[in-house]
Order: C-alpha cells, then structure tokens, then sequence
C-alpha cells in the first residue's frame, strides 16, 4: 500500500505508512485534522477521513481545493493543499460602522469559534486586539461593578457593616472606571504571556507570542459582554470565555484540544496548589506554636 503525505498549516510533515499514520494517532503526534495524500485520491482531505488500522475518528468537512506540485520524494504529481484565506474579525474590517462591528466581532466568537479563528491572521500589529479588548472588557467590567452598587444600595440594611461594603463597591467602581483602561491593558499582555508559557510547556505552541495575544484579545474582550447579564452573568462568562479561549488556541496554534485544556488551566491548578498550602500552614503554624514541652518534676 502506497505511503501517506501528510500536512498541518502549509508544512510537510512527511510520507508514513498507514500504520504510522495510525501509531500516530493515538500517541497525538498526529492530529485527525491533518490532510492527507496518498496515490489514488483527487485530492488532499482531513486524515479522519482516511481508512486506517485504528479506531475512527469524528470526520471533518474538507475545506481545501486541490492544485498539484511535484512530489520531491517520489517524483509523482501531488496535489497541494490550498490554504483558506485569511478573513480578519469584523473588528479589524473597514465594512459597517463602529457599533455593527463590534456587534458581529461579538457574535463570530462566541458563536463560531472554530471557524473565526481557523481564519484569523496571527500576525497584523497589537494595536486592534487590544484597543478591541480594552474597550470590550473596560465598559463591560464597568456597568458589572455599577450593577453590583445598585443592588447594594437598594438593600435596606443600615448596619455599620452593609455601609463598609457600600464604600468598598464605591470605591472598586471609581477605581475600575478611572483606570480600568491602563489595567486592562496591562491585563491583556500578562495574560496571553502566561498562557503563551503554558502552550509551550505542554508542548501546544505552534505560533509566536503575537497569535496568541490575538486570541486573548478578542476571546477575552467578546465573553465579557456575559458581564451585563444580572446575577449569573459572571459565572457564565467564566465558563463561555474558557470554551472560546480552549477553541482559539487550538485553531490558531493547530494543536490538540488536550495540550490547549492543560495549558489554559495550568495556572488555575497552580493558584488552587498555592491557596490550599498556605491554608494548610495558616492552620498548622498556630497549632504548632501552641505546643509546650512539660518535663515531669520529681
């Protein structure tokens, strides 16, 4: 049986026979959205789509249009894959105005994830994801904390305490909304940097800083409209962000959705680690201190 060419993001990874193919499959050296080539076929398509000695794997729809090249290693007419081409959040598009733009940004990444950033361009300058994500989250976090406030003082409590919790609301609004935009920003770049260093330690990491600091952006400042929903809203927020995060960082890095779930919780799990030791040592310091030594007199 004839060898498989196999390519990921426009770069050759090869020629395998089907069992390596399949070997690979489930060591995840591979992944099922590869496309894959071997004599016979018109044209390249998903390898999840190819009959091989392993157990099957969700199909994907072909998105490539077949043109031909010449094969370096056997000489024979291969056909190459088309890449898609790039299609820029509306965002980042001249078509519609301010507020349509924002709009359809919105809904092309919560909604279709996969799609907007399989097509996103990983490079094109900071300068717009995070003006995007600044806007987004500042405004967004704002009216959240306003809403906060209302609630509290609507309350009829008149205890010394409700009146402390009002004045730190007060406060944490004045603050979010005067210099929630130097915040935000300085959020943005800390973020993406620790989730970039989690891609790479999970061994996720295809593209540069830029791509992921991309998807950050524009995951991050889209999930934050879930703020203005009442009560629930941050909660749902938190999970929809993650999701739309986990999703356009595979897309983007072309990586398995495993490393990218590893990496994106990877800091979660370590803060948890940190907060459960030093509660453990907040609870045995004192115990231990409290230890007295009494030698038995005579």
């Amino acid at each position: 049986m004839s060898k498989i060419h196999l390519n990921r993001a426009q770069q050759n990874l090869g020629e395998f026979t089907p069992e390596e193919v399949a070997e690979g499959l489930r060591s995840g050296r591979f992944l099922p959205s590869d496309l894959a080539w071997r004599e016979g076929m018109e044209t390249w398509l998903p390898l999840s789509t190819l009959s091989l000695p392993t157990e099957s794997v969700p199909p994907l729809p072909p998105v490539i249009q077949p043109s031909v090249v010449e094969s370096h290693a056997a000489g024979t007419a291969v056909p190459e894959p088309v890449q898609l081409p790039q299609i820029a959040p509306s965002w980042e598009r001249t078509e519609g105005t301010f507020f349509t733009r924002i709009l359809e940004t919105v809904q092309e990444v919560l909604l279709s994830p996969k799609t907007t950033f399989a097509r996103m361009p990983v490079t094109g300058g900071f300068r717009k994801p995070l003006t995007y994500f600044v806007l987004m989250t500042w405004i967004c976090v704002s009216i959240s904390y306003g809403y906060s406030l209302l609630f509290s003082l609507l309350q009829a409590d008149t205890t010394q305490r409700h009146h402390n919790e009002v004045l730190a609301q007060v406060i944490a609004t004045v603050v979010v909304i005067v210099f929630g935009p130097v915040l935000m920003a300085l959020c943005s770049f800390l973020s993406a940097g620790i989730w970039h260093v989690c891609l790479i330690l999970t061994g996720g990491k295809s593209k540069s800083f830029e791509a992921t600091y991309r998807v950050v952006c524009y995951a991050t400042g889209s999930a934050s409209v879930l703020l203005l929903l009442p009560c629930c809203g941050p909660v749902i927020e938190f999970f929809w962000k993650l999701y739309v995060l986990i999703v356009g960082l595979r897309e983007t890095h072309g990586t398995s959705t495993g490393r990218v779930v590893l990496a994106v919780l990877l800091p979660l799990l370590v803060c948890c680690g940190l907060a459960a030791m030093i509660f453990a040592l907040a609870v045995t310091l004192p115990q231990a201190g409290h230890f007295h030594f009494h030698p038995h007199g005579t």
